[in-house]
């Protein structure tokens, strides 16, 4: 028990060495894993100066789900730890399945709460790590699957770290029972039509009857693929820093010009610091040939959990997914407002070098309007109109982008695009105070 708690400590130790955090906040689900995370982070933080929280999410997949949160919230009070919950609708977008999406949704509360002065803290262990390399091997995956679990790594604008990540399964529940920590049991977890339940309940404990080292030499396997995975990485990030290109994009050329056996890693990379759960190899695949080396003109898109891969012109475009086009119909503006939308948000602000002329809209009843087709529009300063769909093509407007992109009309005349441009008869002159359209697009990683 002695060297358990050292083992953590140390791991504890680790962390806030690396990360320079001043908060700890861990993934608290109440199970056996966590629930001894949480006493042994309390436990941890007393002689220290750390804050320390707790986030537990109700995936509203359970009927008991409510129960948990009370538990939850009980015990951490006990340890005087602050619990946020976070409760979720339980809506599995069509064709992801449960367990991807679960794990999806925990890491994006997570991220939402990784702020540069917090490590998130999850109750990964050594088995987990060991269940992961071999379920991954099944898969056929390549480096970064074999390495496993990362005991820490950035995420977001914080750390993300697993304390318990040398510790077997054993371990814990020896010091739960030591300890009489009380803990809430997932029937889920006996579930084996999930991949993870199967080689947990049934292939580990036979490997281990067979190959009493085999935990072992799963990890020493892991270790030396993270060793591999630190080196493409590396080089990918400098091939990526060289390129300069906004996080979202990626140039065709720099996919190209890489030896072909490291495009994946490449792509993969920039998927991973992009902020996107990486795909699966039949979506790298995907990405590689039909993306990659369709025409220049072609817009083939790829989809995988909630994002996307599409390609205009010489780049590749990261965003959230789509899907359908939705229904956009004229709405009134009140200029001192913001107003968002699902894909974006658009705002108006004074310029005395730009912008719409203030005295045009005094006592003026201002709309926003989408794109319908046909529209055409007369910048300032140049001498005829143009349909808005070659001012589109000119000014290098994915096509996805420009369906969403808010036109401004005043008292019923087309006033401006976007932030793209101001019409000739709404223009401020020289000198005059102007208002300025921001439209800011949320549909890019």
């Amino acid at each position: 028990m002695t060297s358990f708690i050292e083992t953590a400590v140390k791991a504890f130790d680790r962390i806030v060495e690396q990360s320079h955090c001043e908060r700890l906040v861990v993934g608290y689900s109440g199970g056996l894993d966590s629930s001894v995370l949480m006493c042994l982070a309390a436990e941890y933080v007393k002689s220290r100066d750390l804050e320390l929280g707790a986030v537990h999410i109700d995936h509203g997949l359970q009927d008991p789900s409510p129960q948990w949160a009370e538990h939850c919230i009980r015990r951490a009070e006990d340890l005087c730890v602050p619990c946020e919950v976070v409760v979720l609708d339980g809506q599995i977008p069509r064709g992801m399945n449960m367990e991807e999406w679960a794990r999806n949704e925990r890491y994006r509360v997570f991220k939402a709460r990784a702020d540069m002065r917090t490590c998130i803290l999850t109750a990964h262990h050594l088995d987990d790590h060991v269940e992961t390399v071999l379920h991954n091997a099944m898969r056929g995956s390549g480096p970064h699957g074999l390495s496993g679990i990362r005991p820490w790594r950035r995420f977001g604008d914080g750390y993300l770290a697993r304390p318990l990540l040398q510790c077997r399964k054993t371990e814990l529940l020896s010091y739960a029972k030591a300890s009489d920590l009380k803990w809430i049991e997932d029937p889920s977890n006996e579930d084996e039509r999930h991949t993870r339940n199967l080689i947990r309940r049934r292939l580990m404990p036979m490997l281990e009857a067979g190959f009493p080292g085999v935990v072992n030499n799963l990890q020493r396997l892991a270790d030396v693929q993270s060793e591999l995975v630190d080196m493409i990485d590396r080089n990918a990030d400098i091939t990526l820093d060289a390129a300069a290109c906004p996080n979202h994009q990626i140039r065709i050329d720099t996919l190209l010009e890489c030896e072909p056996q490291l495009r994946a890693f490449l792509l993969k990379r920039w998927l991973t610091r992009a902020g996107s759960p990486v795909p699966g190899q039949r979506h790298i695949d995907q990405i590689l040939g039909h993306v990659l080396l369709a025409r220049e003109d072609a817009m083939p898109l790829v989809h995988w959990s909630s994002c996307e891969v599409r390609r205009y012109r010489d780049h590749l475009y990261l965003m959230r997914r789509l899907g359908e086009s939705p229904d956009l119909e004229s709405v009134t503006w009140n200029l001192e407002n913001e107003m968002r939308f699902p894909w974006g948000s658009l705002s108006a602000r004074k310029n005395l070098s730009g912008g719409i002329d203030v005295g045009a809209l005094e006592n003026a009843t201002i709309a926003v309007r989408f794109r319908g087709g046909g529209e055409r529009c007369h910048p300032a300063g140049r001498t005829h109109s143009q349909t808005l769909k070659k001012l589109f093509q000119e000014w290098q407007v994915p096509p996805w982008e420009r369906d969403l992109t808010p036109l401004i009309f005043v008292d019923g005349c087309f006033a401006a695009v976007g932030n793209h441009c101001v019409c000739h008869d709404f223009a401020a002159k020289p000198g005059a105070e102007g208002l300025e359209v921001v439209w800011e697009p949320n549909i890019y990683l």
